[in-house]
């Protein structure tokens, strides 16, 4: 299941991935002989043993993680395709192949010059600063000034650019927020939400400054030392350079300036300095470039009565690799095998086609999909809908399948049943056969999975979930722990409910209302509410965010916006990607009413909106 994106880069050659797989496969793993011949040696497709060996595989350490461009993902593709290929589907990919390719950056990485000199010494990169992933590529020469902890947050009436002026500057701010190695302090919990990085420097460009430096005070209980240069979130610049500095660098360059005197005053005051202070001139470079790799979406047709309706039943494929910052465990370099994230789903979905493979000929043709990129943010099934192997008029329903190894209680979650008026029914009504579940039926099409993408698109979707749990993007999310007999019952309800969609034309609803849950069109977790659904695939090189729609009823439809608007300012405020819109979201409130320029058939047209408050 997607959080918040983050990437990393490696190319597998395609042959390192057919090594990899054929060899899994030859040395009998699952005792299935050669990839090419692979079967199914099971009387039922949902017997628990299969699943078993399913998730074993996909979850096995030898595939990494199925971290994005890793020999690992490969081999998971070649092993679904070649599933999909014993069980008589069709292949629906690009060029008569079960693959459907796209590219993806995953990274960034210095590339140009990379320099840095304070008060005419020299520092070095990688040993005395570093670059964030989210800084623009670009020179300045510009004094150094003390900000503070860089943090604006007007509800709690704090502002470390209160009285000073940064413009033309590059502002040196201190790490996390007043008194952070105090759980006890009222004002850390409050300035938590503030302390975000990439919020600080959009905090320091919009005060004018041209660059941001970070160091770590000694007062905030963490080790100083340089991170990792990683893509942060996905790689959007903010639009200025932005990187940390070491204190003994720092000290080196400007022994004047006291960080752990300057840390005391703001922490035992509770309030921002209020003054300006010169650290001394410095000279700035930064060199980042993106690093790109393809991921493939596996794709199996099973041919119906009806080939102009197809349903289509997904479950993303890939996980987070090594770790990295989506883990929840982000200290942790070790091998995140992602059982339940989403090796469940992705046995589940090749059971299904195998099953309905076996007969007799379904009502609907099927669309059997293994979606990549998931976790870098829904990117394989966001190309999928703008580039479908069959045309999205002729689909009828998306059921999802993310995280269903984990069934506890006979809870099972089905959201999205909002999404036709027909759902509610048709779900409760296959929940007949043996052990009843006791579901969670609810929810508009938004959420942090793939069916979104295809509820953006106007396909009524269901999303079949197990629920949570400590092990979410830990390395502990291994196949031991998966329920199998719980995997197979929900991968049999799944079928049933697959069945029924096909019997009984469904009516689409839209999202009405404020969202529930987290992001704006997918709900919000902000202090205020538009209502826009984001084009979460956009093109990355396209500046602004591109909206595919907006909530019925919200403040964005009230102001007149529509999906194909791209938001490019927001009063003064350029919006420049999806996280320069984000942050004008949590820092106003709802009944505040903000000018929203668009871009609309090449034209700039200014819109009025007021801001709502979330959904509780």
């Amino acid at each position: 299941m997607q959080a918040v994106p983050r990437r990393r880069d490696f190319v597998a050659p395609r042959h390192a991935a057919a090594v990899l797989a054929g060899a899994l496969f030859g040395a009998g793993v699952w005792g299935f002989g050669s990839m090419a011949g692979a079967t199914i040696a099971v009387p039922n497709a949902f017997a628990p043993d299969s699943l078993r060996a399913m998730v074993g595989y996909l979850a096995a350490d030898r595939l990494q993680g199925r971290g994005p461009g890793t020999p690992g993902l490969d081999a998971a593709a070649e092993y679904i395709a070649a599933r999909f290929k014993a069980a008589g589907l069709e292949p629906a990919g690009d060029g008569d192949t079960y693959f459907q390719g796209f590219e993806v950056t995953i990274g960034v990485r210095p590339e140009g010059r990379n320099a840095l000199r304070i008060a005419g010494h020299d520092l070095e990169l990688n040993r005395d600063w570093m670059a964030y992933g989210f800084a623009e590529s670009s020179a300045v020469e510009a004094p150094v000034v003390f900000a503070g902890y860089g943090i604006r947050a007007p509800k709690t009436h704090y502002d470390d650019y209160a009285g000073l002026d940064v413009k033309g500057k590059i502002v040196l701010v201190l790490r996390f927020e007043p008194g952070h190695a105090d759980s006890a302090n009222a004002l850390q919990a409050q300035l938590v939400p503030a302390a975000d990085l990439r919020r600080k420097a959009i905090e320091a460009r919009e005060a004018g400054a041209v660059g941001m430096l970070v160091v770590t005070g000694p007062a905030s209980g963490e080790p100083d030392r340089l991170g990792k240069l990683r893509a942060d979130t996905g790689y959007y610049s903010t639009g200025i350079p932005c990187g940390q500095i070491g204190r003994d660098a720092l000290a080196k360059a400007a022994p004047g300036i006291d960080i752990a005197a300057l840390q005391k005053r703001i922490d035992q005051g509770g309030k921002p300095l209020g003054e300006a202070i010169v650290v001394g001139d410095a000279d700035w470079a930064v060199g980042l470039a993106k690093q790109r790799t393809r991921l493939r979406n596996v794709l199996a047709l099973l041919p119906g009565l009806d080939p102009h309706h197809v349903l289509v039943i997904g479950a993303h494929y890939d996980h987070l690799g090594m770790g990295g910052e989506n883990s929840l465990a982000p200290d942790a370099h070790e091998i995140h095998n992602g059982a339940d994230d989403n090796a469940s789903g992705t046995a589940a979905l090749l059971a299904i086609a195998r099953d309905f493979a076996a007969g007799p000929k379904p009502a609907q043709s099927i669309l059997f999909a293994a979606f990549s990129g998931e976790e870098l943010g829904l990117v394989g099934s966001g190309h999928y809908v703008k580039q479908p192997s069959v045309p999205l008029e002729f689909t009828t329903a998306m059921l999802n399948m993310d995280m269903v190894g984990r069934l506890r209680d006979r809870k099972l979650m089905v959201y999205g049943t909002d999404t036709a008026k027909e759902f509610n029914a048709l779900v409760d009504a296959a929940n007949t056969a043996g052990p009843k579940f006791q579901l969670t039926m609810k929810g508009d099409g938004y959420g942090p999975s793939d069916h979104m993408s295809f509820f953006e698109k106007n396909v009524p979707v269901l999303h079949f979930f197990t629920g949570a749990h400590t092990d979410y993007h830990k390395p502990t999310d291994d196949a031991a722990l998966v329920n199998y007999d719980g995997l197979s019952e929900v991968a049999a309800f799944v079928t049933e409910v697959a069945r029924a969609v096909q019997d009984k034309p469904l009516t689409f609803a839209a999202a009405t209302g404020p969202a529930p849950s987290s992001g704006d069109g997918g709900g919000s977790s902000f202090g205020s509410y538009l209502g826009t659904i984001p084009d979460y695939s956009q093109d990355e090189n396209l500046k602004g965010v591109l909206l595919s729609g907006v909530r019925a009823g919200g403040p964005a439809d009230k102001a007149g916006l529509q999906g194909g608007d791209l938001i490019v300012k927001i009063d003064a405020m350029t919006i420049g990607n999806i996280y320069d819109y984000t942050h004008v979201l949590k820092t106003h409130q709802p009944g505040e009413t903000l000018k929203i320029t668009v871009l609309r058939a090449g034209a700039l047209k200014d819109l009025q909106a007021t801001l709502g408050a979330p959904k509780k």
